[in-house]
């Protein structure tokens, strides 16, 4: 998929297809380094496909594997959220996974009756959605 497929929801459309992750045996990876769980559920997907990526760099965050697939040095796990959100138009292609090992869920915490930043709203409205955002803020004015 283009970015902008990515953008418009594509990958989250019943028809999409997934990638068969054995296709991409010969493919230069760009890995997060061992203790990060995106590594983690990136190589337990590989070995339910009996497939053992090529790993030629481990990078400390997604943004820096992000950024080094861009440049053309290897594939990588990516959260389509990150691109969704970038500002700029990537020179990739992205592709479906279709594992329950590439969804997670995440929970964003705060103290009630505390103040929130506008960098910290749009931080979480980015995180999970401006609909579900919208319904959490209304749930929380009530």
């Amino acid at each position: 998929m283009t970015q902008d497929e990515v953008r418009t929801g594509r990958n989250n459309e019943p028809d999409c297809p997934e990638l068969p992750l054995e296709k991409m045996e010969d493919t230069p990876f760009v890995m997060l380094k061992d203790e990060n769980n995106l590594y983690q559920r990136a190589m337990a997907m590989a070995q339910m496909h009996n497939f053992q990526p090529q790993i030629i760099l481990k990078l400390d965050s997604v943004v820096s594997a992000f950024n080094m697939a861009c440049s053309g040095i290897g594939a990588a796990f990516i959260p389509d959220g990150l691109a969704k959100h970038i500002a700029y138009d990537v020179p990739l292609y992205f592709y479906r996974l279709d594992e329950k090992l590439s969804l997670r869920r995440i929970h964003f915490v705060k103290k009630r009756n505390k103040y929130m930043t506008r960098a910290m709203e749009e931080f979480i409205r980015i995180a999970v959605g401006d609909e579900v955002y919208e319904t959490v803020s209304s749930e929380e004015t009530e």
